[in-house]
């Protein structure tokens, strides 16, 4: 059975937009109190989660894994990470740092956010970008 990825990602599209939708409570008083409610509760909305330190401050520096308006996509290694955040001003506050940024990156690679680029051939180091 083949499945049809384009058709797929449109109604994805679609399903978010709606649920874009109904998450202004302008639009909701269009469709009658009660059938909003429904809706609401078949496609509840997601709480936005704010996440904090270094692990999420990592993902900033790290390049796409598809490069942004013609952006150079090259993978770091993690002291090649550590050298922008400390450019960028960055106050760790472990006192090993690059222990910190590899420890980041093993877990938000764990979570699917950021992935192994491969292996940098001169240091042995690996090579990280987002997923």
């Amino acid at each position: 059975m083949q499945i049809d990825l384009k058709a797929l990602d449109q109604k994805i599209k679609e399903l978010q937009l709606f649920r874009r939708m109904l998450s202004n409570p302008e639009n909701t008083s269009l469709l009658g109190s009660n059938t909003a409610n429904e809706i609401r509760r078949t496609f509840p909305t997601r709480q936005a989660v704010e996440h904090r330190g270094v692990r999420y401050d990592v993902l900033s520096f790290l390049p796409n894994s598809v490069p942004d308006s013609g952006a150079s996509a090259t993978p770091l290694t993690a002291r090649e990470i550590l050298s922008k955040m400390q450019a960028a001003k960055y106050k760790f506050s472990s006192k090993d740092p690059l222990g910190t940024i590899q420890t980041a990156l093993r877990e938000l690679a764990r979570k699917g956010l950021v992935e192994r680029a491969g292996i940098r051939e001169d240091t042995g180091a690996v090579l990280w970008r987002k997923s």
